[in-house]
């Protein structure tokens, strides 16, 4: 048999109300009352500590030492070279200009300019009247003179400047009128312009023509005509007394003139 419980009464649900609400009551306040220091003690939950791994560097490398450079040595002492005056000259090929067999002059003459040429132009057509040709020309033919880089197997003598009034025979110019009248300026030629140019002109012992330089001209143009004129042509080269060609400096005047 199932036994039926009975129904509570009146007076029983009361006295349960009353001791069930203010249970109810201070289990919410006991939650309640927890909820906050639950929450700050997850709160104050202190971060992981921070790990610092301190590494030491290596030093860094030492700077490189400095390498002492050797002291230079001295220069050698070079001798003065003499003082005579060395211009280059090239070697003159086996047909070089002709010399004369002449006899040495018994003495020196004195030194003085040195006119050796001049021409004559006439305005009355293409005809031209020349005047004095050039310097005397040797009478009897010539042998070839030996190459210069013959004589000279190591190193070339230093050049010998000798003063015309010392040399046993002074340098003779081929005949330089036609070249003295190509070198003509076109333009003193047309206005009727005569006049002179005159150079100092060093002579080689090969006879070629070292420097030049116009120590005066009349009309301008006159001096580089003169110039070109004078390189135009070997030159007999100028002898010592010792029949050894050497240079000498002479003074040489181109004579520029035209007839009506």
């Amino acid at each position: 048999m199932i036994a039926l419980a009975a129904p509570w009464s009146e007076g029983e649900r009361g006295g349960l109300l009353r001791w069930i609400l203010p249970a109810s009551v201070a289990l919410h306040v006991v939650v309640f009352a927890w909820m906050p220091s639950a929450s700050r003690s997850t709160a104050s939950v202190p971060p992981p500590p921070l790990v610092l791994e301190v590494v030491d560097l290596p030093p860094p490398p030492p700077p490189p030492k400095a390498v002492e450079e050797p002291e230079p040595a001295p220069a050698p002492t070079v001798a003065a070279a003499p003082a005579r005056t060395a211009l280059p000259s090239k070697a003159a090929p086996a047909s070089a200009a002709p010399t004369a067999h002449e006899a040495p002059a018994s003495a020196p003459a004195s030194e003085a300019p040195m006119d050796f040429t001049s021409t004559v132009f006439s305005n009355d057509g293409p005809g031209l009247a020349l005047g004095g040709g050039g310097g005397s020309r040797a009478a009897a033919p010539a042998a070839s003179a030996p190459p210069v880089a013959a004589r000279a197997v190591a190193a070339p003598p230093p050049l010998r400047v000798v003063p015309p009034s010392s040399l046993a025979r002074r340098p003779r110019a081929p005949g330089l009128d036609l070249e003295l009248e190509r070198q003509y300026p076109a333009e003193a030629r047309r206005s009727g312009i005569s006049g002179t140019a005159v150079l100092r002109v060093r002579i080689l012992p090969d006879g070629r023509i070292g420097e030049v330089r116009v120590q005066s001209e009349s009309w301008v143009g006159f001096g580089p005509a003169c110039e070109r004129t004078v390189r135009g042509a070997r030159w007999e080269p100028p002898i010592d007394q010792d029949g050894a060609p050497v240079a000498t400096d002479i003074t040489y005047t181109c004579r520029f003139e035209v007839r009506s």
